[in-house]
């Protein structure tokens, strides 16, 4: 209801309490590099975005990665399996253009964006973002280097989840299974 909601995980390991925290930390990773004056803005826009394709997504798989060419020309190279977009999508500027000026065409382009960003996250594979709210990516696919897959067990997409917290190419990874198990991991964790 409006009031409420109903938390159901069809999994047998407990969730505990921590549901929606992993989708805050997703967001706050996306939008940390971006302009502090919008940065509230841009976090609820993500988490309203991402929450509405993961309820009806069948799993996802988000890799988060800093905005340098440095560490995006390593993610490329590292994870080359997928569509890498020739232009980046910068949601964070369609979300300021849709703000500051109110119109119609900037409306409507934000909308038309995110339609597709969610259905991007949607796809199998990996979605790609920046830490400044750029998409790179999409439908990429992890693959092992390495001994990177010694010890995993789980399913594809867990494996896969694993692999990109080994590869050491992002800020922060997200992972929800089709059976609503989410995980998340970013750097911070880590050190």
């Amino acid at each position: 209801g409006s009031e409420a909601s109903a938390l159901i995980c069809l999994t047998l390991n407990s969730k505990g309490s921590a549901h929606g925290h992993e989708l805050e930390k997703l967001c706050s990773s996306i939008t940390q590099d971006v302009n502090e004056h919008y940065r509230d803005i841009s976090n609820a826009y993500f988490e309203k975005l991402i929450s509405k394709a993961l309820i009806i997504g069948h799993g996802n798989l988000i890799g988060v990665v800093k905005d340098c060419e440095e560490k995006i020309a390593s993610l490329k190279s590292r994870h080359n399996d997928g569509i890498y977009l020739s232009k980046p999508i910068d949601m964070y500027e369609l979300l300021c253009s849709s703000e500051e000026e109110k119109t119609r065409e900037a409306c409507t382009s934000n909308r038309l964006y995110s339609s597709l960003l969610e259905s991007m996250l949607n796809h199998d594979g990996m979605t790609v973002l920046t830490t400044s709210g750029k998409v790179l990516g999409y439908h990429v696919f992890v693959k092992p280097q390495g001994n990177e897959e010694d010890g995993l067990i789980g399913g594809a997409r867990t494996r896969a989840f694993e692999i990109m917290k080994r590869s050491e190419c992002f800020e922060c990874c997200f992972y929800k299974s089709q059976d609503g198990n989410e995980k998340i991991w970013s750097i911070s964790d880590a050190q």
